[in-house]
C-alpha cells in the first residue's frame, strides 16, 4: 500500500462579487430599482425633487432682492423672487409686533424664564436620574405593610413638590419683570 503524502492546502484567491451586487450600484440595485415598479417610483420622485429644488434655487437665490428700503422696492426690482432685504427690516416687528420698544425686554424675559422651566421639565438628567429616582422613593412606603392602600398619598405629595418648584421659578420671573421697570434699557438686577 502506497504511503499518502501530506499536501498543504490552498484555497483559491477569492473572485469578486458579481458586477452590480456590491458598491453604490448594489445598493441602488437592492432598494431602489430591484422592481419595473420601483424604478419607475424613483425616476418619478427624483424628477420631483429636481424640479423642486431648482424652483427654490430660481426664488431664494437667483431672482431674491437682497438689498431694498421698502417692500415695494423688493417687489419693483423682482417680483417673483424672495424679498431677504425685509428680513433684517421689519424682524423685529415680527418677534415684537406692536409692542412698544421699551417694553421688549418684557418678552425677552418671558422667552428666559419658559426656557428656565422647559429645561428644568424636560432635561434627560432630571427625568431620569432625579424624578425617576424620586418616584421609586414615593412608591416605597406602598410596600410597607402599615401603609398599605395608601399609595396615591404620596404621588400627590411628589406633584405638589414638583409643582411648587415651577411655581417658584414663574414667580421668581415675575418678580424680575415688577423690577425691571417700563423704562427703556431698564437693567434686570440680580437679588
Amino acid at each position: 500500500m502506497a504511503l499518502m503524502a501530506a499536501v498543504a492546502f490552498k484555497p483559491k484567491a477569492s473572485r469578486p462579487p458579481p458586477r452590480g451586487t456590491a458598491g453604490a450600484l448594489g445598493w441602488l440595485r437592492a432598494h431602489l430599482f430591484y422592481s419595473w415598479w420601483s424604478s419607475l417610483l424613483t425616476l418619478g420622485v427624483g424628477y420631483l425633487l429636481v424640479s423642486l429644488l431648482a424652483s427654490l434655487y430660481d426664488w431664494g437665490i437667483a431672482n431674491a432682492v437682497w438689498e431694498a428700503s421698502s417692500r415695494r422696492q423688493c417687489l419693483d426690482t423682482s417680483p417673483h423672487g424672495a424679498c431677504w432685504a425685509s428680513i433684517g427690516l421689519w424682524f423685529k416687528s415680527f418677534l415684537y409686533g406692536r409692542y412698544p420698544a421699551s417694553e421688549h425686554w418684557r418678552i425677552k424675559l418671558s422667552f428666559i424664564a419658559s426656557q428656565y422651566i422647559g429645561l428644568f421639565k424636560d432635561t434627560t438628567v432630571v427625568s431620569i436620574v432625579g424624578l425617576y429616582d424620586f418616584l421609586l422613593m414615593l412608591r416605597v412606603p406602598g410596600q410597607n405593610p402599615i401603609w398599605i392602600g395608601l399609595h396615591v398619598e404620596p404621588f400627590v405629595f411628589g406633584g405638589a413638590v414638583y409643582f411648587s418648584l415651577c411655581f417658584a421659578i414663574s414667580k421668581y420671573s415675575q418678580l424680575l419683570e415688577r423690577r425691571g421697570g417700563s423704562t427703556a434699557g431698564a437693567r434686570i438686577r440680580p437679588l
